[in-house]
């Protein structure tokens, strides 16, 4: 039975390893020689993505995805902006509790 570090040993080299110390000069990576450049565009695509007017057009999108998948799961939606459902009514809290002024 042969060891795993006689194995390891006979391995030969991988090419990947040989391939990143071929590519470098003076210790930089020839690969990665613009990556400012590169930073600045992701930077540029992240900001094109994160604009109020994307965002909120890609909200709207994902609630009407979320309302039309409701039903399919037997969530049936019977209204829209209401305070009371089954005799249960929502009631705003006053300031004092909304504070944490009546908590505890």
């Amino acid at each position: 039975m042969i060891s795993a570090l006689r194995v390891i040993l006979r391995l030969p080299a991988s090419s990947s390893a040989t391939s990143r110390i071929d590519s470098k000069k003076n210790g930089y990576a020839t690969t990665h020689r613009y990556w400012r450049r590169q930073a600045q565009d992701v930077i540029a695509l992240v900001s094109q993505f994160s604009a109020p007017a994307f965002t909120a057009g890609l909200g709207a999108q994902g609630e009407l995805m979320f309302d039309a998948a409701l039903p399919t799961v037997g969530f049936l939606p019977t209204a829209r902006k209401v305070k009371a459902y089954s005799g249960k009514k929502w009631m705003e809290l006053s300031a004092s509790h909304r504070a944490g002024a009546g908590a505890g």
